[in-house]
């Protein structure tokens, strides 16, 4: 009943078809050109070259889904009339959206190596084609994808495929040769992927592929669903061998595969088929040493042969101790070897591998950063964050593998190892280096330990600002942050000798042990510079200076952002020794009379300049004191 219904539902496909065909064959040409248009809302575009024929398809990404409709597919008026003989789809686009390119009658296709997948009905329909060539990096062909293609001859499948879906290839009629480019590639089949093909005959069928339900075979109108002259090529060990099994199809056992450069291939010896010889070819690309490993539960004896069947190298292993083996020869780039496997009356699994030998460099992307504090007796352990980071590893013959790290793994031949120099040096905080080498290749990455710093707060004084400080638990770095200002006020200045009533002081001769006092605290006295420097609180409001024989001088108290108040040079007048306030003749008189009747040690409480500018303030200085009096009242606005 099932195959009834199957046979109708076919007929009624077909019929529909061959309407459409007969509906777009009558639609007008496009003779115009297009200029890039946009594909809905999706970063594509499309135009049209009327000269050349040529459809051209553009942009980023995938192109949107259309339905077989007029208002959905651009072209649909002019897809089948002939106006488009090419077409090209550019680098960039990734997917081919649902009946994109349903029934263009085009006599070529360019697909670029960006695309990877092919939609439902997404090229079904193309008659006109009789050679399709998929590009090397479309990993699904979508249901339908080329459905009906009535014309369409051959098709080779690329390695990167996994998915062939529903019906991608059923009634292609014509359809002869299917190749897969990768005999031990692993994909689905999806049911009736290539069913009705009448012209395919033959099929050899990847050694890892799942089909479904009747992914290949034909009807016969007087037998039903059947395999008629038709022969499946499949491997003892695979899934097609099953397939072909129960469902009663003509097949042949291979035995022989294609291998490549760093790929490994599973394979298994049954009860039936321990007796034959599982043959491996393999063409260099590039001269160089190459190895082939093999491990599993076979004991086996391998040969490496080249294309006159001359013996290089051998191994036998039929110890049950060790059933793994390893050939290792120099091969020439574009010659061709043979590496025969042969079970010792051995079954079950095993797998051959083929690499080279020698390692050019390794590569990879590591950045550790750890805390101080995650040191265990002074001792850190990188391991767990270094564990399972990919390592790239490049050959000298030009092959790039990729592995995940794990300190001393088994890389074929070769061990995989982290070092670093904690047994003889104690890491502190700061960059370190640690090394991972495969065999006698190796590079080095930093490793930065950071800082685990506990802080105390020093409050802020009078003099001194209020900060954080940070020290490091495990090395004892320290650093002061977190900066308060201080609560005093810097204040500053240098009292001189005045030399005229205007209040001027070329000179500025310094006056010593002037006294500097705030709200009624003496703070601090003039050193022999005439310099004074003090704290005081910022509540403070005024600054009195005062010298004997002097005019004090009162300021009020003002100081800048950073709390600091620079009151720059202060002139004093020097003296009113009779403390009238002025200092004139009488001063001078005054000065005279009592000239030589005191001791040296009398005048020297009183001297406070040095007046002969021999850097001694003291008795001599008397004999110069009258070249700087002035004469006169000394103006009060000076002291303003």
């Amino acid at each position: 009943m099932k195959r009834i219904l199957s046979c109708i539902f076919s007929a009624v496909v077909f019929f529909g078809l061959l309407y459409s065909v007969s509906f777009v064959s009558s639609a007008g040409n496009q003779t115009e050109d297009i200029e890039k248009t946009r594909l809905g809302s999706t970063d594509t575009y499309y135009s049209f070259d009327a000269d050349t024929k040529t459809l051209t398809i553009s942009g980023e990404g995938a192109t949107p889904n259309f339905i077989n409709s007029n208002n959905s597919q651009p072209w649909y008026l002019w897809r089948s009339s002939g106006s488009i003989q090419h077409v090209v789809v550019e680098e960039g686009i990734t997917s081919l959206g649902n009946y994109f390119f349903y029934y263009v009658s085009a006599e070529d296709f360019k697909l670029p190596s960006s695309l990877n997948s092919l939609g439902t009905y997404s090229m079904s329909g193309v008659n006109s084609l009789k050679t399709f060539s998929l590009p090397n990096h479309l990993s699904v062909i979508g249901d339908y994808a080329l459905y009906y293609s009535v014309n369409l001859e051959s098709v080779a499948i690329p390695s990167s495929v996994t998915k062939i879906g529903i019906s991608a290839f059923e009634n292609c009629f014509a359809l002869n040769s299917v190749s897969f480019e990768n005999l031990n590639a692993s994909m689905t089949i999806g049911r009736r992927a290539f069913f009705a093909c009448s012209g395919l005959k033959s099929i050899t069928i990847p050694k890892r592929a799942e089909l479904s339900s009747y992914s290949l075979g034909f009807y016969d109108a007087s037998r039903g669903s059947v395999y008629r002259d038709f022969v499946m090529n499949v491997y003892r060990d695979s899934p097609a061998y099953t397939y072909a099994v129960k469902n009663i199809v003509d097949y042949n056992i291979i035995n022989e595969m294609e291998i490549k450069e760093g790929q490994s291939i599973e394979c298994a010896y049954y009860d039936d088929s321990v007796s034959m010889d599982m043959v491996f070819v393999f063409i260099p690309d590039v001269s160089g040493n190459y190895i082939f490993y093999s491990s599993g539960k076979v004991d086996v004896d391998c040969v490496l042969t080249d294309g006159g069947n001359n013996e290089l190298a051998s191994h036998a292993d039929n110890s049950l101790d060790d059933l793994n083996f390893t050939v290792e020869y120099c091969l020439d780039a574009g010659k061709t070897y043979y590496y025969t496997v042969k079970s010792i009356m051995s079954t079950g699994d095993f797998h051959v591998t083929l690499y080279p030998r020698d390692i050019k460099s390794i590569d990879f992307d590591i950045d550790i950063t750890i805390s101080c504090n995650d040191n265990t007796d002074g001792v850190f352990d990188v391991m767990p964050l270094i564990e399972g980071r990919e390592i790239t590893v490049i050959y000298k013959t030009g092959y790039i593998d990729k592995i995940n790290f794990t300190d001393n793994m088994k890389y074929f031949n070769k061990t995989v190892r982290y070092t670093d120099n904690q047994e003889n040096v104690k890491w502190l905080c700061g960059v370190h280096t640690g090394t991972i080498s495969i065999g006698e290749c190796s590079k080095s990455f930093a490793i930065t330990i950071n800082h685990f710093y506990t802080s105390v707060k020093i409050p802020p004084s009078l003099e001194n600002d209020g900060y954080t400080e940070y020290t490091c638990s495990y090395c004892g770095d320290s650093y002061k942050a977190d900066f308060v200002k201080r609560t005093g006020v810097l204040v500053s200045g240098r009292v001189v000798l005045m030399e005229s009533p205007d209040g001027s002081h070329p000179h500025n001769f310094p006056i010593v042990n002037a006294v500097v006092s705030v709200d009624g605290v003496d703070m601090d006295e003039t050193d022999i510079n005439g310099e004074f420097e003090f704290y005081v609180s910022s509540h403070s409001s005024q600054v009195y200076i005062s010298s004997e024989f002097a005019v004090d001088r009162t300021f009020e108290f003002a100081y800048d952002d950073n709390l600091e108040m620079e009151l720059g040079d202060i002139s004093f007048f020097h003296y009113d020794y009779n403390q009238d306030g002025y200092v004139n003749a009488k001063d001078f008189a005054l000065l005279r009379s009592i000239y030589g009747k005191y001791s040296k040690e009398y005048y020297d409480d009183y001297i406070t300049v040095d007046y002969n500018q021999d850097g001694i303030i003291d008795y001599e200085d008397f004999k110069y004191a009258e070249n700087f009096f002035t004469y006169g009242k000394i103006a009060e606005s000076i002291y303003d």
